[in-house]
């Protein structure tokens, strides 16, 4: 919460090698960000089940958001942004 405003962050998600790094900053503003979104714009089975894992291991802070298309990199991420507001 930011002045009685809800934070909510997002990342267009796909790649575990990248979520490693970014993953400790995200959770080192939990204090100021109530929930995090991870949209899942990816095929790959190993980073799926590692953004999967996030989620596991942060149930109330890490939202996943699922493609509706069949992921494709940056051709496919502005279907999220409906979610934002």
């Amino acid at each position: 919460m930011f002045e009685n405003y809800k934070v909510v962050a997002v990342t267009p998600s796909g790649r575990q090698r990248y979520l490693e790094i970014l993953i400790p900053y995200i959770l080192k503003d939990k204090g100021i960000i109530d929930e995090y979104h991870l949209w899942v714009n990816t095929s790959d089975a190993s980073d799926i089940s590692y953004i999967e894992s996030l989620q596991n291991k942060f149930p109330s802070f890490i939202k996943l958001v699922w493609s509706s298309l069949i992921p494709n990199g940056s051709a496919t991420v502005y279907q999220f942004y409906q979610y934002c507001t």
